[in-house]
């Protein structure tokens, strides 16, 4: 069940459910116009929270999440009522991503491990937005991002909102990415304080994030050699990059039994996309120590 079937729609009400983001220097330079309302982009997968006389959790391709159970009751409770969607990040604080997609993957069959167990305990949200039930079903909102956030203040009670502040030049950019980044995080998101359109992506809503990274479809994947440490295990997935194929190495976050898994499980990897992440790129147009991020399991066309 996607999110419109949730609210006793068609299927196909809409392409796109939410409105998108787009990376900041891919934005043509005279749509950007500051100030910018800045804030921390966290590790996380986009999740809309929505109380529509029952609690359920959808991804940005608007569909359920699973095991969401324990946010959605932490919303209950400290919430006032509303009518709508609360626009989350789900992260964990300590592990990575790529494991915490396990976890909420829509179309996830089997039971939770108990490592899992114990990583779905420390899950964490933070809120960002809010779209009316209204707002949500036109795919517009003719309020502005402020005004928005504010409603969203009101249904929490302050809790779990992402904290923002003003830039106005280029230089506070910058500076505030470059601190993100040593601090950790993924970079940040630049707003402008305008109304919400669902399926746009460019000017209203902007991110940077650290090195290149790229969303790719997985083509195969490459086990470890007989002999080594990682025989039996899944070392490597190969992409579709332009008109040819990279292979990347499985990074931070995969441990041996997920490499285990996956090489038991090659449906899980082989026609879907994933998160690819490089330090730079080459002249000649390659990625260079390419590395494997989460399985995207919020979006369905790959980056071109």
């Amino acid at each position: 069940m996607n999110i419109f079937e949730f609210l006793g729609l068609p299927k196909d009400h809409r392409k796109h459910p939410f409105q998108l983001v787009k990376k900041y220097s891919e934005v043509s330079e005279k749509l950007k116009k500051p100030p910018y309302i800045l804030q921390t982009k966290y590790d996380g997968l986009f999740a809309a929270v929505a109380c529509i006389n029952e609690f359920a959790t959808f991804g940005r391709s608007g569909k359920m999440l699973s095991n969401t159970n324990d946010i959605e009751r932490t919303i209950s409770k400290c919430s006032n009522d509303f009518n709508g969607f609360l626009i989350t990040e789900i992260y964990h604080p300590t592990a990575g991503l790529e494991e915490a997609n396990g976890i909420l993957n829509p179309n996830r069959t089997k039971p939770l491990t108990d490592s899992q167990l114990d990583m779905k305990n420390g899950l964490k949200y933070i809120i960002h937005d809010y779209l009316s039930l209204d707002e949500f079903i036109a795919g517009v909102s003719a309020k502005p991002y402020l005004s928005r956030y504010t409603r969203a203040l009101e249904i929490v009670n302050h809790k779990e909102m992402i904290d923002w502040s003003i830039v106005y030049k280029e230089e506070e950019i910058q500076d505030a990415f470059n601190k993100a980044v040593k601090a950790g995080e993924e970079g940040i998101i630049l707003k402008r304080n305008v109304d919400y359109q669902s399926g746009h992506k460019g000017w209203r809503s902007m991110k940077l994030v650290r090195n290149i990274d790229f969303d790719l479809l997985c083509t195969g994947y490459e086990m470890g050699d007989y002999g080594t440490k990682r025989y039996g295990m899944v070392t490597k997935l190969i992409f579709k990059w332009k008109d040819e194929t990279i292979k990347a190495d499985l990074g931070k976050g995969y441990t041996d039994e997920n490499r285990v898994y996956l090489g038991e499980n090659p449906s899980l990897m082989v026609g879907h996309l994933f998160h690819v992440y490089a330090m730079k790129m080459s002249t000649n147009g390659k990625l260079r120590q390419p590395k494997v991020g989460e399985r995207r399991i919020d979006k369905d066309t790959p980056d071109a």
